[in-house]
């Protein structure tokens, strides 16, 4: 790579770490929500169901369907740290 293309990854990588906080989440509308809180505990819910509607419209054994349930992992692991969270927030 030339400098100047260094120099601008660099700027890149900086900036998306300044704006990604590891305690935050993202909703499915773009909105930046605690995570753990019940926003996020629904909307993990609403992309869960998503996700399964979309991967039941594959064939058994296709890419698709592998994919979506590869997701469908990612997503349910997501909600039970959140709602392991939610449950020791304070009222």
């Amino acid at each position: 790579m030339q400098p100047v293309q260094l120099y601008v990854n660099q700027i890149l990588i900086e900036s998306f770490r300044k704006n990604v906080e590891p305690n935050y989440y993202v909703t499915i509308r773009g909105q930046k929500i605690t995570f753990g809180n019940k926003n996020c505990i629904s909307d993990l819910e609403y992309r869960i169901g998503d996700a399964a509607r979309v991967r039941d419209s594959y064939p058994a054994r296709s890419d698709g369907r592998v994919y979506f349930s590869g997701i469908l992992r990612i997503l349910r692991r997501e909600l039970a740290a959140a709602k392991k969270i939610y449950q020791n927030l304070p009222e």
